[in-house]
């Protein structure tokens, strides 16, 4: 009988029974996110927008050619004197052309091209970052989610341990109660235990099923897999290392302050831009004329004309004397911005690098103290065991007992966890995951 209802309880308890299970580590998961997750999709597509766009900034530095085609029906050509007396016509070749062909090349423009392109280029740095920065968020909220579903896992077990030992219970208390030994409300009592169990598992099984579903979004697998995490995750060992350490890397490796730092060089190619309109603009130019007729001639010269120009032009926007100091002004206000920026990123990386390396110490601490609580409970259950082989405790202290070292190892395992939780934070605040 009890087989049959530890069945039915391990049954019902598991929803995922007859669904697709299947094990995935951590890399596994972050695998597939990046070929699944649409934060890393978005940003890969920025960052190929941004290839296309220092491929456009640099062929501003090639020559501009233009080429120009025209066919035309001439009307009638009529002369007059000054008073618009003694009309006549004049004859004009009915069809005319006109082709023209020019070329230039900017040979100074203050910096602004060469600037340009050098914008262009910290926008692809800064889009590189940007696919860095998705990447890591990615996976740190997979391995939050996917550690936190281990946590709801090991809690589901423990808690059909409770149910299977809580109903035993109950089926002492009965036998004793028709005995006359136990009470009605020794019954009862454990009747609402065995209620408030079946509800923290409903609540556990809700919980995983909203987990496997946040992990199957953040990595594209189907909704029906069942994610079991890999068991072996715990016994990857932990070293504490100095805050100093984790500090330096994230300075050197965090894209989001790698970005405020190039967002300050962007700022300071926005005010060479800005400055640059104050300056003349110079190009080497050729153009090619072929026209006809000749209408310059009375009567029209029924041939083709062609000419040619070679030269070198200066041209100055007056009007930037007056304009541009604003912009200048404001590029310059934009940088400054741009330095506030990086030192405000600065000291929130710092500061959460400073608070995650206290957890993960914090981490160790807990770690040690469940692993007395659970050798403890272990040695208790122990003792109480070999009290009620030798008739000296009742089921009730074994049950306890049993209860407690049950709890102290689930507590064991959530503080492993949390240790490699804080591990895997400080790895992301470094960008390092």
């Amino acid at each position: 009988m009890r087989k049959i209802i530890i069945s039915i309880l391990l049954g019902f308890a598991d929803p995922g029974l007859g669904a697709a299970q299947t094990v995935h580590t951590l890399p596994q998961l972050y695998d597939l996110a990046e070929q699944n997750n649409k934060r890393i999709s978005v940003a890969m597509a920025a960052k190929s927008a941004a290839d296309e766009g220092l491929a456009a900034a640099r062929s501003s530095r090639l020559p501009d050619i233009s080429a120009q085609l025209s066919l035309s029906y001439n009307g009638r050509g009529i002369i007059t004197d000054r008073d618009f007396s003694n009309a006549m016509n004049i004859y004009i070749p009915e069809y005319g052309n006109n082709f023209a062909l020019r070329v230039s090349q900017v040979l100074y423009a203050g910096g602004a091209i060469q600037n340009s392109i050098r914008l262009s280029e910290m926008g692809q740095q800064m889009a590189e970052l940007d696919v860095v920065k998705q990447r890591q968020e990615a996976r740190f909220l997979i391995c939050g989610q996917y550690l936190d579903l281990y946590k709801s896992q090991n809690a589901l077990e423990v808690i059909k341990q409770n149910l299977v030992l809580t109903e035993k219970m109950l089926q002492n208390m009965r036998s004793r109660y028709e005995q006359g030994t136990a009470l009605k409300n020794d019954i009862t009592r454990y009747e609402l235990q065995f209620e408030t169990l079946r509800l923290q598992q409903a609540r556990l099984e809700d919980g995983c099923k909203i987990l496997n579903h946040q992990l199957c979004v953040s990595t594209g697998l189907e909704d029906d897999v069942i994610i079991r995490p890999d068991t072996t995750l715990l016994a990857r060992q932990v070293e504490p290392q100095a805050e100093a350490l984790w500090q330096t890397l994230a300075q050197g490796q965090n894209a989001l302050l790698l970005q405020a730092d190039l967002g300050r060089q962007i700022a300071e190619r926005q005010t060479d831009i800005a400055r640059s309109e104050l300056r003349p603009k110079v190009s080497l130019f050729a153009e090619d004329y072929l026209n006809g007729p000749v209408t310059i001639e009375i009567p029209a010269l029924n041939k083709n004309f062609n000419y040619w120009i070679v030269g070198v032009g200066v041209q100055y926007q007056l009007s930037s004397l007056f304009k541009s100091n604003h912009r200048v002004q404001k590029a310059r206000r934009e940088q400054v911005q741009a330095q506030e920026y990086y030192e405000l990123a600065h000291q929130q990386v710092e500061t959460a690098v400073q608070a995650a390396h206290t957890d993960l110490l914090t981490s160790f601490t807990e770690l040690k103290t469940q692993q007395k609580s659970t050798q403890l409970a272990t040695e208790n259950y122990q003792v109480v065991s070999n009290r009620y082989d030798n008739g000296l405790a009742l089921i009730t202290d074994l049950l306890d007992a049993s209860t407690t070292k049950v709890q102290a190892e689930l507590r064991l395992v959530d503080a492993r966890i949390n240790l490699l939780y804080n591990h895997y934070r400080l790895q992301y605040l470094c960008h390092a995951l």
